[in-house]
């Protein structure tokens, strides 16, 4: 084990020499002890060997944490990692652990994923992106370092009162100013999800279609369809002159965020360009008196105290003000670099170097800090609380770091015993209950009692399991609520064992609702019960092995309307995948329902309805069980979608007395089955509906069987089936028009309607 050495005790004596001098060398550490009372570790790297008679042996050292950079290099994929969660992941492997983090900083979320990084490019990156400072630190006792720990500490992005001036504890200043940097605009660029269907290459994230007005309270203006934002008074004072137009001609950059979505996206890019961009970068170095240092004597208890106020810590803000002959510079600058001397602190005498400030002193500059001002409230707002403030929330045994959370589900206990401690938390205006990675037992409904509260976890690894036993209730309940979410956490309804759960997440009249990014199996009946509710999204969740429905949207009493259907997962589910019963303007869109019981997405008595690039295969179970069913469902839209292998007597997409709905772009293939013989791509029993652009191969009867009134089938290809195109007895005036229909057995059309008109030829 390598000798330490605490350099603050020591006495600077020849005695002292001839002991220890000897263990200053190459791979023993120095400790030192910083102003705030802590344990600096060193390692010495390199040691000079004073000749004989000399008492002076030089060293040179790197602080300890640089062995983060030799530690494993891994993956990281955190969704909603609070720093505790975050640091711990970081130093997995290490010596090292989470030491202090300050208050403010506990609750505040962000998303990681990065790949091929030690623990040190880790932690920077926790730096940067909870905009605050790490300390590296260790602890002493008897026998040596006790523990090694890593503080995360709030930086002061703001002015505090610190000053330097000359005359006061400024002896000497150089300013030096960059313009080199400036860029008034910035076009932002994230990762999209999407793929060129052309190239197979990604397709860039942008903010396209997102407007940002000063008049609704947003820092900028930005048209919808502009995928840059700028800054107008930047443009004005740091722009290109245009001789032509004798205008100020924005100078661009470009800015690759992380940002998943759009408006992060945009947001992000606007925080970049005011930060770094926006105006010159100054550097200051300045000598200054380190006045936390000096001694007076406090008037009311007639002893020396330290003057506190004057700390100089990294990350703090300053403002230095230098004058000379009439002259004045002044600059609040951020400290990023400080030098003392240990063998002469009582001097006073520190360096200082400042950089990034912004030049104060006239409208341009008070406007960008009332910008500044305005950002740091609104970063608070919503990364500190997303509308108010954060409550977390940790298990005892199966959380990594529960003591930084505010309560602490203990071992044995129901996250139910502790819900109303947990609600009362939680502001009037609402706010956010994280909980960190863990098991949580919910023996009864998790009911939210306020607007505008997210109920979040930390991934796959927040799981809330269901209590063993009777009875019915909803996991998370939502009554007549605005503005609520549940996210990244997983739902189990312990179905082997348990009767006990009716839904995962149930919404009644709810406006404005989002389920996100949350995995639910296992359930008594539907992963996602909506009733009556409006203006929600429902994305990148998985239903799995429910025994109702992936995600039911019904109505009981005026009807839900205008919800989103995303990116979902439903699988083996004992009910569709996707139900929407008696609603209206519900978008279904790239979804995929897989092997559900007795089919994929189903419209009941819905109407307005877009169902858009899904994936519904594999449906099982009832005769008719169908890929995409519409059922007394009129003016719809299905396009896009794949409803290949519905075998199991079924069809790929069926309409049932649904009128007027558009059926397009469609794929159908291999539905139906032989034993018995039943199946086709595509059925409609209804209304002047339109079939166009459809493609239904080798079903086990019918490629596209139609009947009922005037509907339209044309532009269809239609190949492998028994036959191509079937019209029924119950068809009148059906339009079979420019359908591709070749190699069906029994032949490209069966007509056994009244007034079938086929005078534009179909290809047979």
């Amino acid at each position: 084990m390598p000798t330490w050495l605490d350099i603050s005790q020591i006495e600077k004596t020849a005695d002292w020499v001839a002991e220890d001098a000897k263990n200053i060398g190459g791979g023993n550490m120095v400790i030192i002890r910083d102003h705030d009372g802590d344990f600096v570790p060193f390692q010495i790297v390199e040691a000079d060997f004073a000749a004989h008679g000399t008492m002076l042996r030089q060293a040179r050292c790197n602080h300890l944490y640089y062995e983060l950079g030799d530690g494993p290099i891994r993956n990281y994929n955190l969704i909603n990692a609070i720093p505790s969660t975050a640091i711990a992941a970081a130093l997995d492997g290490t010596r090292w652990q989470v030491g202090n983090i300050d208050d403010s900083l506990l609750a505040l979320t962000k998303d990681f994923q990065a790949v091929y990084l030690n623990p040190l490019e880790m932690l920077r990156l926790i730096e940067r992106e909870y905009d605050a400072r790490l300390k590296f630190r260790v602890t002493v006792g008897d026998t040596g370092i006790t523990g090694y720990y890593v503080d995360l500490l709030e930086i002061d992005n703001e002015f505090k009162g610190q000053r330097f001036e000359f005359g006061w504890n400024l002896h000497g200043i150089d300013i030096k100013v960059d313009s080199s940097r400036i860029k008034t605009a910035l076009v932002g660029i994230g990762m999209g999800d999407e793929i060129d269907l052309e190239t197979g290459e990604p397709l860039p994230l942008t903010f396209k279609d997102v407007e940002w007005s000063i008049a609704n309270g947003d820092p900028a203006n930005k048209p919808l369809g502009q995928d840059w934002v700028g800054d107008e008074a930047a443009r004005q004072q740091h722009g290109i002159y245009d001789p032509v137009s004798g205008e100020m001609l924005h100078r661009f950059g470009k800015y690759e965020s992380q940002a998943e979505t759009p408006e992060g996206l945009l947001w992000a890019t606007w925080q970049q360009l005011q930060r770094y961009h926006v105006r010159p970068m100054v550097n200051v170095e300045a000598q200054v008196a380190d006045l936390e240092q000096v001694k007076v004597v406090d008037i009311e208890s007639g002893e020396l105290t330290q003057l506190e106020h004057e700390k100089i810590r990294l990350g703090n803000v300053c403002y230095i003000k230098a004058e000379h002959k009439g002259l004045i510079a002044a600059v609040d600058a951020k400290i990023y670099r400080i030098e003392r001397y240990l063998k002469r602190e009582e001097s006073g005498q520190t360096r200082v170097l400042f950089g990034d400030p912004i030049m104060l002193g006239s409208d341009y500059v008070r406007e960008l800090e009332g910008k500044v001002d305005w950002k740091d409230k609104r970063r608070r707002k919503l990364d500190r609380g997303r509308g108010g403030q954060t409550v977390t929330v940790a298990s005892e045994d199966t959380s990594k770091v529960p003591w930084y959370a505010g309560v602490i589900i203990r071992a044995g206990e129901t996250v139910n015993e502790r819900w109303a401690e947990i609600m009362d938390l939680v502001p009037n205006n609402g706010g956010q209950v994280l909980f960190l990675e863990g098991t949580y037992i919910i023996d009864d409904a998790l009911e939210v009692t306020r607007d505008n509260v997210h109920i979040s976890g930390q991934g796959e690894g927040t799981v809330f399991k269901i209590a063993e036993g009777f009875g019915y209730f909803d996991a998370f309940s939502f009554t007549d609520r605005t503005g609520v979410s549940v996210s990244d956490l997983v739902i189990d309804g312990n179905r082997d064992v348990s009767m006990r759960v009716s839904s995962g997440i149930s919404l009644t009249r709810c406006k404005s609702f989002r389920v996100t990014r949350v995995v639910m199996r296992r359930l008594r009946r539907s992963a996602v019960e909506v009733r009556d509710s409006s203006d929600g999204v429902i994305d990148t969740c998985t239903c799995l092995g429910n025994g109702g429905a992936g995600i039911r949207i019904s109505k009981s009493e005026t009807g839900p309307r205008e919800i989103t259907i995303r990116s979902n997962y439903c699988a083996e589910n004992y009910d569709e995948g996707i139900e929407i019963n008696d609603a209206t303007e519900v978008v279904v869109d790239s979804n995929q329902c897989i092997g559900n019981e007795p089919g994929g997405i189903m419209l009941i008595d819905s109407s307005n309805c877009s169902i858009l690039g899904n994936t519904c295969k594999s449906s099982i179970g009832l005769p008719g069980a169908s890929g995409i069913a519409l059922l007394r469902s009129s003016n719809n839209s299905v396009t896009g979608n794949t409803c290949n292998d519905n075998i199991d007597q079924g069809y790929g997409i069926y309409i049932f007395d649904g009128n007027n709905n558009t059926i397009s772009g469609n794929s159908c293939c291999n539905n139906g089955s032989v034993d018995p013989l039943v199946g086709s791509g595509i059925g409609v029993h209804g209304n002047n509906n339109t079939i166009v652009g459809n493609v239904c191969n080798n079903n086990a009867i019918i490629g596209i069987e139609v009947g009922y009134l005037y509907n339209s089938v044309q532009s269809n290809k239609c190949y492998g089936n028994r036959y191509g195109i079937a019209v029924t007895g119950a068809g009148v005036g059906t339009l079979v028009t420019n359908n591709d229909l070749y190699g069906n057995t029994a032949g490209g059309i069966w007509d056994s309607g009244t007034g079938t008109r086929t005078t534009a030829e179909n290809r047979t």
